[in-house]
């Protein structure tokens, strides 16, 4: 097969040409991708509680979306709750989705260290009356530390984090910092 040959400065001028557009291509905005919080209010009266996302943090009171299903948010699909400072005893606040993502990457690594240990471990002589291969051990162990991982991953996913309010202006402006990286929407950065 003939190629063409090219001179040097063709060459770099093609590259030059290709490493802009490569550049440009990634230069275009893109969009923060917003973390959602699920959240749970508890007021001062312990019959009233409300859960959704943390919507706003407002100077005396706080924004509550109703919808826990983030694809109502683009959508503007969802109701807003407010929720006086005054009538919050606490505020707690987990990542949605986070104790399916620690059951899964629990799972996953206590898989893999079961495998490697049961691989590791190598076979069993075969004279005695239970042996086992390192594949065999591999599976077993994966699925008893898969298991394992997998609980753990609930437990750590499930952690909330707690604001204590008490209907108190000043507890909350103490804490609302805080609470911005739980909250959808700033009010005064």
């Amino acid at each position: 097969m003939y190629l063409k040959k090219i001179s040097v400065k063709k060459f770099v001028f093609i590259i030059f040409i290709l490493i802009n557009c490569i550049q440009f291509s990634y230069s275009q905005d893109t969009i923060r991708k917003t973390k959602f919080y699920h959240t749970w209010i508890n007021t001062k009266k312990d019959s009233i509680k409300f859960q959704g996302i943390l919507y706003e943090l407002q100077d005396s009171s706080i924004l509550v979306a109703n919808s826990l299903i983030v694809k109502n948010y683009p959508l503007w699909d969802y109701k807003v709750t407010k929720i006086y400072i005054s009538e919050i005893d606490k505020i707690k606040a987990r990542r949605t989705k986070s104790v399916g993502r620690g059951i899964l990457i629990g799972s996953i690594t206590g898989i893999a260290v079961g495998g490697i240990i049961g691989l590791a471990s190598g076979d069993d002589p075969t004279d005695t009356w239970f042996a086992m291969t390192a594949g065999e051990k591999a599976l077993v162990s994966g699925i008893f530390v898969g298991g394992i991982g997998a609980v753990t991953g609930l437990i750590i996913g499930s952690i909330r984090v707690k604001f204590t309010i008490n209907g108190n202006i000043q507890d909350y402006n103490r804490q609302k910092k805080k609470m911005r990286k739980y909250s959808v929407r700033y009010y005064n950065q």
